[in-house]
């Protein structure tokens, strides 16, 4: 019998936004444009690059799902890590953590989340 972790049932997201809590990266802050899957990993064309060398080229994508924020782990050498879970693919409820390489990202709501206007923190391109 397998376990399927269920997400806390909630409002639909209306926007992703994630913010790097630690690494080398901490600070910045990126917000998917209207229902675009916000691209993560090393590689210039993403939407947030990280510069973590554990990180891959593309390490994951995060979407909106109907009752949270969608991971795909894209196939990364190191993983994308739900505490001390490996994951591949899950749906998140807003304020979720998730460690990639070796750093930390906080996925939000960004239409819930506050505005980082003018904090001089470096934001996503777009």
């Amino acid at each position: 019998m397998k376990t399927h972790a269920q997400p806390a049932r909630g409002h639909a997201i209306r926007k992703v936004r994630v913010r790097v809590l630690e690494g080398a990266d901490a600070g910045a802050t990126c917000e998917a444009q209207s229902r675009k899957a916000l691209a993560i990993g090393s590689a210039p064309d993403n939407d947030l690059v990280l510069r973590d060398p554990s990180v891959s080229r593309y390490h994951l994508e995060l979407g909106q799902a109907q009752d949270g924020i969608q991971i795909v782990d894209l196939g990364s050498r190191n993983g994308t890590h739900l505490r001390e879970l490996r994951i591949e693919r899950a749906v998140v409820p807003p304020g979720t953590r998730v460690l990639v390489g070796r750093t930390l990202l906080a996925l939000e709501d960004g239409a819930a989340a506050r505005s980082d206007e003018g904090t001089g923190r470096r934001r996503c391109p777009g």
